[in-house]
């Protein structure tokens, strides 16, 4: 009889490894599948913000090709005859860049005058 309730107890204990070992691989088996649904997810953004930064790597490209178009023409403006008006139509008096010319019709002057009477 003794016997009997060792080889019992026995399975109990046995029994019970086996349940604890069962809720530990199912717990894992949970976190496998969340950690593949993260993983699924993470993808999902990865695409996601590639597909944005494809868009603003464009946008930017074209900025730049629109800003060294500018700067093209600003650094033209001082190498020679450019079809850029750089002369005051008041004083007759030349200017080397557009923005200069610009700057002297608002100062408060004849020319700048004459020039704010016929833009009012």
């Amino acid at each position: 009889m003794e016997s009997e309730n060792r080889r019992l107890r026995r399975q109990v204990v046995d029994l019970q490894c086996d349940n604890t070992y069962m809720r530990k691989i199912t717990e894992m088996q949970d976190e496998i599948i969340s950690l593949k649904q993260q993983i699924i997810d993470l993808k999902n953004e990865n695409i996601r913000l590639s597909h944005l930064v494809s868009k603003t790597s464009k946008n930017k490209t074209s900025n730049q090709n629109n800003e060294s178009s500018s700067d093209e023409e600003y650094y033209t403006a001082d190498e020679g005859p450019d079809n850029i008006d750089r002369i005051c139509q008041y004083c007759k008096q030349s200017f080397k860049y557009p923005s200069v010319l610009r700057r002297h019709l608002k100062l408060k002057n004849k020319c700048g005058n004459q020039y704010s009477k016929c833009f009012k």
